[in-house]
């Protein structure tokens, strides 16, 4: 992404040494960036094909390290090695997957390196050729007396044969060009194109993973980045794939449709277009200007509707599965996943009479709320203040006979699987993201010691830990009182007995919508954890960071996730899920044959259209 990335040798005294840092320039700018500090003698530099910014360095001993050189962000200190046989690291290069490595040493041997066992490597690798009719077409030769000449129209030189080769221009990136310089990376730059007008050459370099992405033709793709971080959290999809009712007009069964779609098309582009037309049809949400038909919005705009929509599109869902239950239920698959119960208590600060006790409600989502001050805050802390917040209100006391001040508390009696988190729309929220993430990264360190760290004492950053504001594990610990939670960075260490515990949560990061604010253009971006299931459908077994940006979709790296440090990236929402969630939450039902002996809603509008009988009764593989 027009960096130059150099590394070389210093004089000191009458000896060269090889100097332990990266100098980075920008050529777009003609500037040089901030020096990169390595770990090892670096003297062997190659671009990582699969991550624009990093760069794998290698030492002469055959001693590699994988830096990032566009982040200001403290970099990893571990590396590896390879037993070269006491021969020296000659060259080395990667594949364009970025998961095979070959290194050439003194010695003349090629070591082979990848990521999987059945990786297979082309020995007898030769250029393809590719003939070309034009190159055929020499000019006529006229033969006079002994000599012969040939025509020279274009004045060229000797033992040159002039031809066209009429070559396809490469198509022009649909991104929007940017005046002058940006700062924002080029896969985070808003793809402003209408996918249906591209060819399937394009529409591969632009879409580079096996899933579809979803894209709204009638309108901005506020809604998108929604539907596809409820497509990847994997309850939620089966439930509503599951779904069936008598409704004609149901979010649930055309989410249900949608998502079908998505398991089972090759398209790289789905188009939503369907679910907005049904979505217009729903009374409830008829009361809020939802702006589905404008293409053009403010950043306050995509943040609050976005954020609107989700939690109106997860109460919604549960009031429809839950009318959908036969028998009736209290619960819902929404309810389950997403649900907290949440018991309130108000105590009067002057006589410490109890005004209100035993009244409890169920949370969906949980809405950020932030500190006006420069101070730092723990983004567990933060949470812990939201999930069990304390207030301050004026209510009716019946022993002191007047309003008095009381204290009201919030204390969680069940804890949700799937945790939703909304960050505001206020413009001061990515400052307070930016403040946080410089604070945490000033004071987190890496241990020298790396991963191999023994002391129980140490809190530093150890091996690949998330070294960004917000994490990408927390746990949270009950107490041996009821109501009492501990809020913990990171997965708990089961060797840590200094409090006592009735229970542990694990929750891990899966998904996260921001919003880029670049100069020409806004939008919203999911990143997403893809969990092994959906892979298996492609063919592959593995659980993987994707980068969903309108019609582009990359594979990306769990910190490009939790990295809010700069201005034009802002957070909108956050999902946690617990690492280990309960089979019973993993609702799939099949659809029965009796369903298609019912007459539906469609049966009173056309009069001629008949239910099924009892002797066409459907078999498996049959096309309905």
């Amino acid at each position: 992404d027009n960096l130059l990335v150099s590394c070389g040798f210093a004089s000191r005294g009458n000896e060269l040494s090889v100097t332990k840092a990266l100098l980075v320039y920008d050529l777009r700018m003609m500037r040089s960036l901030n020096a990169v500090h390595c770990s090892i003698d670096p003297l062997q530099l190659r671009f990582m094909p699969m991550y624009h910014s990093q760069v794998l360095i290698a030492s002469q001993s055959g001693q590699f390290q994988q830096v990032e050189v566009a982040s200001a962000m403290p970099q990893n200190t571990k590396y590896f090695e390879v037993d070269l046989a006491g021969n020296s690291c000659y060259a080395i290069d990667l594949s364009s997957s970025s998961k095979a490595l070959a290194i050439g040493d003194t010695a003349g041997m090629v070591h082979l390196l990848a990521s999987h066992e059945t990786t297979s490597f082309n020995q007898y690798s030769q250029p393809t050729f590719f003939p070309n009719e034009h190159i055929l077409n020499f000019p006529k030769v006229n033969v006079k007396y002994v000599g012969g000449y040939s025509p020279n129209p274009n004045n060229m030189y000797k033992n040159t044969i002039p031809y066209d080769l009429k070559l396809q221009p490469r198509p022009e990136d649909p991104r929007r060009k940017e005046d002058g310089f940006s700062k924002i990376p080029r896969v985070y730059q808003r793809v402003e194109v209408d996918p249906t007008s591209l060819t399937e050459t394009e529409l591969h370099n632009l879409n580079r993973t096996k899933f579809s992405v979803l894209y709204n033709t009638k309108g901005n793709g506020y809604i998108c980045p929604v539907l596809q971080l409820l497509y990847y959290i994997e309850p939620i999809a089966l439930a509503l794939k599951s779904h069936i009712c008598q409704s004609t007009v149901c979010l649930a069964c055309s989410l249900g449709l949608l998502f079908y779609t998505l398991d089972v098309t090759d398209d790289k582009i789905t188009i939503a277009d369907n679910f907005i037309q049904v979505f217009d049809k729903v009374h409830e949400a008829a009361y809020q200007n939802w702006k589905l038909h404008e293409r053009r919005l403010e950043k306050r705009d995509f943040l609050h509707l976005a954020q609107s929509f989700l939690s109106f599109l997860l109460r919604h869902l549960h009031t429809e599965l839950l009318a959908a239950v036969t028998p009736p239920q209290h619960t819902s698959p929404i309810c389950s996943a997403f649900g907290s119960k949440v018991a309130h208590k108000a105590t009067c600060t002057s006589c410490n009479q109890v005004l209100l006790s035993n009244k409890s409600s169920i949370n969906l989502t949980y809405n950020l709320e932030y500190r006006p001050s420069q101070e730092g805050i723990s983004f567990v802390q933060l949470l812990k203040e939201v999930m069990q917040p304390e207030k301050s209100s004026t209510q009716w006391c019946a022993r002191c006979r007047q309003f008095s001040p009381c204290k009201e508390t919030c204390t969680l009696e069940s804890l949700p699987y799937i945790l939703q988190l909304n960050c505001g729309s206020h413009p001061s929220n990515t400052e307070f993201w930016q403040l946080q993430s410089k604070l945490h990264s000033e004071h987190s360190k890496r241990c020298p010691a790396g991963g191999s760290c023994s002391n129980t004492e140490c809190n530093l950053v150890h091996g690949y830990e998330s070294n960004s504001w917000l994490p990408l594990n927390f746990h949270i610990t009950s107490g041996p009182e009821p109501g009492e939670l501990r809020f913990g960075r990171g997965l708990y260490d089961k060797k840590d007995n200094s409090q006592p515990y009735m229970g542990v949560f694990e929750y891990e990061l899966c998904a996260v919508i921001a919003h880029i604010d670049s100069a020409s253009s806004q939008g919203l971006m999911l990143h997403s954890l893809v969990d092994r299931k959906y892979h298996q459908r492609q063919g592959s077994d593995e659980t993987e960071w994707y980068l969903f940006n309108g019609c582009s979709a990359i594979s990306t790296h769990n910190k490009e996730a939790t990295n809010f440090g700069q201005p034009w990236k802002t957070a909108c929402v956050v999902v946690y899920k617990q690492v280990q969630l309960p089979r019973d939450l993993f609702v799939s039902a099949t659809i029965s044959p009796l369903e298609l002996f019912t007459s539906f809603n469609v049966r009173q509008m056309d009069m001629n259209l008949m239910p099924l009988g009892s002797h066409e009764s459907l078999s498996k593989g049959e096309l309905v």
